[in-house]
């Protein structure tokens, strides 16, 4: 295991204004777009979903904590302050500097951590820095089943289902809470609120208190280092 942890989150917004005329184009391949279109669904709602594509969605915050040798060292709260009115020219200029001074962070064989972050922040930071043509520091490893080189507290606490049914993917609120945590100060749909009045400052504040909640629940989930290798991690990178 490398000595250095690298605890992940980020927080996304809706696409810049100049794109809202794709929007019903990328809901498509869901096979929804058309539908809820249909039943008169505004487009105010697919918009705002589109913070949650990453060909679409930007990232306005990345959080950070770095574990070293089992305990928290710094952390770093890297806040693009895209306003709502900035051309997408403005909007991928901020967005690159972010991701840029994320990537110079990023050491070869950190170890990430985080809550969703293998199908979500670390593809998302990974295909943004492509939009916004930044180049990563290094590759990264999205491999499933595994905790080789990324733990994923909620694909582990799940223990890698192959599909939602049955409950098996629980959000970060409901498992910390569960385990006696603190859980979230707040909801993933306050940030657009945020943003769309320029408080960039409780956005910030929000994403590194998921962070440091992320780091708490992985120490439960491997009471604190001690908890065994379990069953599915790939033998070779033992």
């Amino acid at each position: 295991m490398p000595a250095r942890k690298l605890v992940v989150d980020i927080e996304t917004i809706p696409c810049a204004d100049e794109l809202r005329h794709l929007i019903p184009e990328a809901v498509l391949w869901k096979r929804i777009g058309n539908r809820l279109l249909g039943r008169g669904d505004p487009g105010e709602k697919l918009y705002r979903r589109t913070s949650l594509n990453w060909t679409f969605g930007r990232i306005v915050c990345i959080g950070i904590l770095i574990e070293l040798d089992d305990h928290p060292v710094e952390n770093h709260a890297l806040v693009a302050e895209i306003h709502p009115t900035d051309t997408l020219m403005q909007s991928l200029a901020k967005e690159a500097e972010v991701l840029r001074n994320f990537w110079q962070l990023v050491l070869p064989d950190d170890y990430f951590i985080g809550h969703n972050i293998l199908t979500f922040d670390l593809p998302f930071l990974w295909n943004r820095s492509i939009v916004c043509n930044v180049a990563p520091s290094r590759p990264l490893c999205l491999e499933q089943g595994s905790t080789c080189r990324t733990f994923d507290t909620m694909l582990v606490w799940s223990h890698w289902p192959t599909s939602s049914r049955g409950g098996a993917f629980v959000g970060l609120n409901t498992l910390t809470r569960v385990m006696g945590l603190r859980g979230k100060t707040g909801t993933g749909n306050q940030v657009y609120e945020l943003w769309r009045q320029n408080r960039f400052t409780e956005i910030r504040d929000y994403c590194l208190a998921d962070v440091t909640l992320e780091y708490e629940l992985y120490r439960r989930l491997t009471l604190s280092g001690a908890a065994p290798v379990l069953k599915w991690d790939r033998s070779s990178c033992e």
